[in-house]
C-alpha cells in the first residue's frame, strides 16, 4: 500500500498536532527533565574543570584539616556500611579474586618488613 504525498501529510500533520497536544499538557514535566539533565551534566563538566585547577589547593586544605571524635566516628560508620554493601554486591568469583589477592598482599608485606629488619639489623 503506497501513500500518496497528500496521504503523508495529512499523517504527519496528525502527528505534529497530537505532539503539541501532549507538549502542551506535560510541559512543565518535560522541561524540569529537560532542565535537570542538562543542569547535572553542566555541573559534572564545571566540577571537572574546577577540580583540575584548584586540586592542589583542595589537598592541602583537606590535609590541614582537623576532624573532632564524632566526625571520625561518624566516618567510620559511613566506610563499614559502604564496605558492607559492596560485600553483599559481590559474586563468588569476585570474591575469590579477592581473597586471593589479599593473600599477595600480605606476602608482599611480610617480604617487605623481614627485609626492612634485616636492613636494621645489618646496620647494627
Amino acid at each position: 500500500m503506497i501513500e500518496t504525498s497528500n496521504e503523508f501529510d495529512e499523517k504527519k500533520q496528525r502527528n505534529n498536532e497530537r505532539s503539541k497536544q501532549y507538549y502542551y499538557e506535560n510541559r512543565d514535566v518535560i522541561l524540569s527533565k529537560l532542565h535537570t539533565q542538562d543542569k547535572k551534566e553542566k555541573m559534572k563538566e564545571y566540577n571537572k574543570i574546577y577540580y583540575e585547577k584548584h586540586k592542589q589547593q583542595i589537598l592541602e586544605k583537606m590535609k590541614k584539616r582537623e576532624l573532632t571524635l564524632e566526625q571520625i566516628e561518624c566516618k567510620k560508620q559511613y566506610m563499614k556500611q559502604y564496605r558492607d554493601n559492596l560485600k553483599s554486591k559481590m559474586t563468588n568469583e569476585q570474591i575469590e579474586a579477592r581473597k586471593q589477592y589479599m593473600r599477595e598482599y600480605r606476602k608482599r608485606k611480610r617480604e617487605q618488613l623481614q627485609k626492612n629488619e634485616n636492613q636494621i639489623n645489618s646496620i647494627n
